[in-house]
């Protein structure tokens, strides 16, 4: 969907928001006719559920109780406006007319595995 044929496709808000509750809705549906456990329990995999934040942190005191403590915290703004962009965002704004910030999708599927490398 992101880098799809059609120009624009993956920063229509209102088609994002139908797949995400499609998707969301979908999910509850099949495991709420699963009965097979509660359904917080069956949920637990879910960003929106307090079961899938409670092991977050548990797995974060872990890595601390390891580790230690950071010594450092490097941050990386998303919206940089100094960020170079790849030639496949440059040519979807020049053919779309959108300036910068307002590719969201395309903008973040190119930032987000310069983050993911960089650590």
């Amino acid at each position: 969907m992101l880098f799809g044929k059609l120009l624009g496709y993956a920063d229509n808000f209102e088609l994002l928001q139908f797949v995400y509750d499609m998707n969301l809705w979908t999910t509850l549906g099949a495991r709420r006719n699963l009965e097979a456990a509660p359904m917080r329990i069956m949920m637990k995999g879910s960003s929106f559920t307090p079961l899938y934040w409670h092991a977050v942190k548990c797995g974060l005191v872990d890595l601390v109780r390891q580790c230690g403590f950071p010594k450092i915290f490097w941050t990386m703004a998303p919206y940089e406006w100094s960020q170079p962009y790849h030639h496949f965002i440059r040519d979807e704004m020049t053919k779309t007319l959108n300036a910068r910030l307002h590719l969201p999708a395309a903008e973040t599927a190119h930032l987000v595995p310069l983050e993911k490398t960089m650590f």
